[in-house]
């Protein structure tokens, strides 16, 4: 995969969660993901080679748990929308 791909994704999970209206820790450590992963996209650039293979990993791997917290998130706040409509 491609950083900008995985770039693309985290911002499609961000929509996500604002169309979701979830507005919590998981939503900003996203937000924040994607900042930083822009900051070393623009940062590498210069040396396209210099560590380029461990950002990758690294960026891989925040993306898979955050991933994992978003579906939790989402989860959450439909199963807390649907008890809450019962009442």
């Amino acid at each position: 995969m491609k950083i900008q791909e995985l770039l693309d994704q985290l911002n499609d999970a961000l929509a996500k969660l604002d169309d979701a209206d979830i507005t919590d820790e998981a939503r900003d450590d996203l937000q924040l993901l994607i900042n930083a992963t822009e900051r070393n996209i623009i940062r590498h650039s210069v040396d396209p080679l210099k560590r380029h293979r461990q950002m990758t990993v690294s960026i891989f791997r925040s993306s898979e748990l955050l991933t994992a917290q978003l579906g939790q998130e989402i989860q959450t706040s439909k199963n807390e929308r649907h008890s809450s409509e019962r009442l």
